[in-house]
């Protein structure tokens, strides 16, 4: 039997089993895997087919799904547009949250999932009612999380996007962050959200794909002062990123479809010339947690390895 509420766990914002309580202490190196852009629908949009057709990224996702049962990270995060269609279009948007919940459900239970909100998932201009239906699907769009002596913190980045009808929203979510930076948790903190603050700089100008500079200076500051170690974002659909003060920021290809470089314009809607997917292009990043940092690596499905030796400085 599929098994469908480990979608919805959170409630407030710290994770009901992944406690500090119960996680707080090094044990030794583990790793688990990041996955993004899952976004059911998205290839049929850009190719203007049939709206009702996503067994394309379906498909990338049971190969995920397997992928991730054969390797048994200690948990996997998807970090944003879950599904394509946006909240507007109320029908679609169900039936392909339901399919991506029943597929991604036969993750094994061992594993522990957790899902962060893009922005096709409650609109590029959110209010309260699309995410407190995002709530009511995948619980909260903000919350902290601890496993194996490391803590995780999972933002919801289209309140630092565009915040305009949902300011009360995104000041509660920023108020909750500046409290959750204070002091520096040992070993380390790892940040998790679906827009990164930037593709390649910290000192890139505005685009679609980055947060915009006078916010995201402030969040590339508190995550500093506070030590955060990594950042770990998709929305970009081709792998990138870059450090900030000795934060890496890593932006990490589709699970779904992926995006061609055009060469232009790479922080823009004219930095990609069309869509791609398969096993040759999708994939998902694993990463090594080890007392010292983390070491990742991205993978296609073509190219996923039989195996991963989580205290090892070298990939197999």
């Amino acid at each position: 039997r599929v098994e469908m509420d480990r979608f919805n766990v959170v409630h407030g914002h710290t994770h009901p089993t992944l406690t500090k309580a119960a996680n707080k202490d090094w044990e030794a190196p583990f790793f688990f895997a990041q996955l993004a852009d899952t976004q059911l629908g998205m290839l049929t949009l850009m190719r203007k087919g049939n709206k009702n057709d996503w067994a394309k990224e379906l498909a990338m996702m049971e190969t995920a799904v397997e992928h991730l049962n054969r390797l048994k990270p200690r948990f996997a995060i998807v970090c944003g547009d879950l599904v394509n269609s946006f909240p507007a279009d109320a029908e679609l948007q169900e039936k392909q949250v339901v399919d991506f919940k029943t597929c991604l459900a036969k993750v094994h239970p061992d594993i522990a999932l957790l899902c962060v909100c893009g922005n096709h998932d409650i609109g590029d201009r959110p209010n309260s009612a699309t995410i407190d239906l995002y709530r009511t699907r995948f619980g909260s769009d903000f919350f902290e999380f601890w496993i194996g002596g490391i803590r995780g913190l999972v933002l919801n980045t289209q309140l630092y996007k565009d915040s305009s009808d949902c300011q009360e929203m995104a000041a509660t979510q920023d108020a909750w962050l500046s409290e959750q930076l204070k002091g520096s948790p040992q070993p380390y903190t790892i940040v998790f959200s679906h827009i990164p603050p930037f593709i390649n700089s910290p000192s890139e100008p505005n685009g679609y794909f980055n947060i915009n500079t006078d916010i995201r200076a402030d969040l590339l500051d508190r995550m500093h002062a506070a030590g955060v170690r990594a950042w770990f974002c998709g929305h970009y659909h081709r792998n990138a990123g870059g450090v900030d003060r000795g934060m890496e920021v890593v932006i990490t290809t589709a699970v779904g479809t992926t995006l061609i470089p055009s060469g232009v314009d790479p922080l823009g809607l004219d930095g990609f010339t069309g869509p791609d997917i398969g096993p040759h292009t999708s994939g998902f990043r694993l990463v090594k947690v080890q007392r010292d940092g983390v070491k990742h690596k991205f993978y296609t499905f073509t190219e996923m390895p039989a195996g991963v030796q989580a205290g090892s400085d070298t990939w197999v």
